[in-house]
């Protein structure tokens, strides 16, 4: 009888193991990260605008995120181009992909301190290349 339990316990625990290989994508191909749109996905599109850009690959980056205040007082998602506040999601509208390098969503935690209080949101932190 432990025999038997201690045999079952072992397959069951081998087929755990198995399948824990399953959690990684398959050989060959990469991991897309949520939170970046890298220069090889921007050449592979030919939206316009940047608000077009992420709307088609990464459209969750344009989905208010974090906590919200109850007197109003949140802006919504800002954007940063190089590290300098360019404005609100409309401005991406306004940006043209020309000399994109980088778009980055920046947590709502790590954009306050980057930039101070006030980001509530988050940021979407666009680098443009050097020109």
């Amino acid at each position: 009888m432990h025999v038997r339990r201690g045999v079952c316990l072992l397959a069951l625990f081998l087929g755990a193991c198995a399948s824990a290989n399953g959690a990684r994508p398959p050989a060959g191909t990469s991991h897309r990260d949520p939170n970046v749109i890298s220069a090889d996905e921007l050449a592979t599109v030919h939206e316009r605008t940047a608000y077009e850009l992420v709307q088609v690959l990464r459209p969750s980056m344009l989905t208010k995120r974090g906590a919200t205040s109850i007197a109003g007082g949140d802006a919504g998602i800002m954007v940063f181009v190089d590290n300098q506040r360019f404005g609100d999601l409309n401005s991406l509208k306004q940006l043209s992909t020309a000399g994109i390098r980088e778009i980055r969503y920046v947590s709502p935690g790590e954009a306050q301190a980057m930039w101070g209080p006030g980001y509530t949101a988050g940021v979407i932190a666009i680098s443009m290349a050097n020109r």
